[in-house]
């Protein structure tokens, strides 16, 4: 009998064992979760605050920005409930008031010129981010067949549009400096920087624009063109030289033979 109840004993030693290690496994298990989820969301949540603050807003359509908003909110809200601190409190009450104030559809921002490569390589990567973004949230549903098409692809306009932008600043600075042929170039450039977007409707509307400076600016180079040639023609026949050369020709071409 004794034999029986060491028996029961050990087994259930080694069954608290067991469950005890199960348990422990499972804690830290669920630690290392949490620590995961709020790592994603704190990144997601400075990911999304960059799109709102560092992106250039012309690049933001208004359903952009209130997408961007609210998931902001709620990321916010979720890392919240993880992790109740002040510094958690204060994005969650900030991302509150930056919907609010994108609910109110006050005036837009003020676009900001992309004037180099840095900017536009910059703008570009968080139009990376942004398309990633989206793409989560078709997976899970947050959006519609319908929204991501039409979200993703005015996000593939932008990243197009911002070397377009680039070339079309250059070709802007190039026209300021009489650079005519110089800044005809740059807008070539700009057109062929939407190619791969031509039919997205804005992108329509930067093409038709483009080409408009081109005709312009291809008109005043082919005017000056012609100014340079008359006032070549014109210096040629004042020239005193020429003047010489003519009476020259005048005397009889056998009279030093004779």
């Amino acid at each position: 009998m004794s034999g029986i109840v060491i028996t029961i004993g050990i087994t259930s030693i080694i069954c608290i064992g067991i469950a005890l290690t199960v348990y422990l496994q499972a804690r830290e298990r669920a630690k290392i979760e949490k620590i995961r989820r709020i790592t994603m969301l704190n990144e997601r949540m400075i990911n999304l605050q960059r799109l709102l603050s560092d992106l250039p807003p012309q690049y933001l359509n208004n359903a952009l920005r209130l997408l961007i908003a609210q998931q902001s909110l709620i990321t916010a809200k979720d890392l919240f409930q993880l992790k109740p601190t002040k510094r958690i409190r204060s994005y969650l009450d900030h991302s509150a008031e930056q919907l609010k104030s994108f609910q109110e559809a006050g005036p837009a921002p003020k676009a900001v010129p992309i004037t180099d490569e840095a900017q536009a390589r910059e703008a570009r990567e968080l139009l990376q981010i942004l398309y990633t973004f989206l793409h989560r949230l078709h997976r899970t549903n947050a959006i519609d067949d319908k929204q991501a098409k039409q979200y993703i692809g005015h996000v593939g306009y932008l990243a197009h549009k911002s070397k377009a932008d680039v070339y079309a600043m250059r070709g802007e600075q190039a026209q300021a400096a009489n650079k005519i042929r110089s800044a005809i170039h740059a807008y070539h450039n700009a057109v062929e920087s939407l190619g791969a977007v031509s039919s997205h409707p804005e992108a329509v509307a930067n093409l038709e624009d483009y080409r408009t400076r081109i005709k312009k600016l291809t008109k005043i180079a082919e005017a000056n063109n012609q100014r340079v040639k008359e006032e070549a023609q014109k210096k040629i026949e004042n020239s005193s030289e020429w003047e010489e050369y003519l009476e020259e020709d005048k005397r009889d071409p056998y009279k030093d033979y004779d």
